[in-house]
């Protein structure tokens, strides 16, 4: 597919970042066909938003214990 360009939405930005090693190998496999890989800055707001909370969230739940 080179020559070639895909769009990553925020599900995908959180998987590269975030799930096991294997999960994060198989996206990095499947980008390297593409020539442009490209994202929008919605997209990522709405990855800040969506780790931050679930962070907040996280620590919350470590101070409650």
């Amino acid at each position: 597919m080179k020559g070639s360009a895909i769009f990553l939405d925020t599900s995908i930005q959180i998987a590269r970042f975030f799930r096991e090693k294997r999960m994060k190998n198989r996206i990095e496999e499947r980008l390297s066909n593409y020539d442009m890989v490209v994202s929008s800055s919605i997209v990522l707001q709405e990855f800040k938003r969506r780790v931050l909370s679930e962070a907040l969230y996280l620590l919350n739940q470590l101070c409650i214990l």
